[in-house]
């Protein structure tokens, strides 16, 4: 049978673990926080890149309205950021119906005026 003491020094081994672990997750977070202030200074600083994030940021509200003012519902656009926006459609629009005849290149006709607009 273990004795009081060694099971009292087990306990504590558990609380000086885990009091390990939250430090350890404190200090990453904090770390983590510290690299995320460096690289908007380094942006803000930098007037070609900030440029770049408000002429993205004015496309993609250019391209909402648009989807808006057209009703597509079934565009997907989405600010990327570091590589500019991204347009694709909505999946569920192929899942009844392939995009193209199987071996062929021709295109199905329902989804040539999704195309074409």
């Amino acid at each position: 049978m273990k004795s009081q003491q060694e099971e009292y020094d087990l306990i504590q081994l558990g609380r000086f673990k885990s009091s390990q672990i939250v430090f350890i997750a404190l200090f990453t977070s904090v770390l983590a926080l510290f690299v995320m202030v460096i690289v908007l200074i380094e942006i803000e600083d930098n007037p070609r890149d900030r440029n770049y994030q408000k002429l993205v940021k004015v496309i993609y509200d250019d391209v909402l309205a648009y989807k808006k003012a057209e009703g597509l519902d079934w565009l997907l656009v989405e600010n990327t950021v570091s590589k500019g926006v991204k347009i694709t459609f909505d999946a569920s629009l192929f899942t009844e119906q392939s995009l193209f005849t199987s071996a062929r290149a021709k295109l199905t006709l329902s989804f040539y005026l999704i195309l074409t607009v």
